[in-house]
């Protein structure tokens, strides 16, 4: 991603892991911390990375592959673990679970 990203726009992405142990599962972007050199994506699941405690990832570690609707992003913080983890399967094709 470039210097110039912005923190929210990643919000409400759905996202796929290209490196790490959790490489190839998707996750749901809830937050994100740090300025554009050492910014981290919060990442949940809704399973293993619960909204509560999601997981910090490096942006060029991962692949947008879907964004949520304007309505669920705008109430990311609101939403449960069972909620993440339905928005999750929707874009999950099988990878490691």
């Amino acid at each position: 991603m470039s210097g110039t990203t912005n923190k929210n726009d990643f919000v409400g992405a759905v996202v796929k892991s290209t490196a790490g142990r959790d490489r190839k599962r998707v996750f749901l972007v809830v937050g994100a911390e740090g300025n554009a050199q050492d910014m981290r994506l919060l990442i949940a699941d809704g399973r293993l990375h619960t909204v509560s405690s999601p997981k910090k990832k490096n942006p060029s570690h991962i692949l947008v592959i879907g964004s949520v609707s304007d309505d669920e992003t705008e109430r990311i913080e609101e939403l449960s673990d069972e909620d993440v983890e339905k928005l999750v399967k929707r874009y999950d094709d099988g990878g490691c679970r």
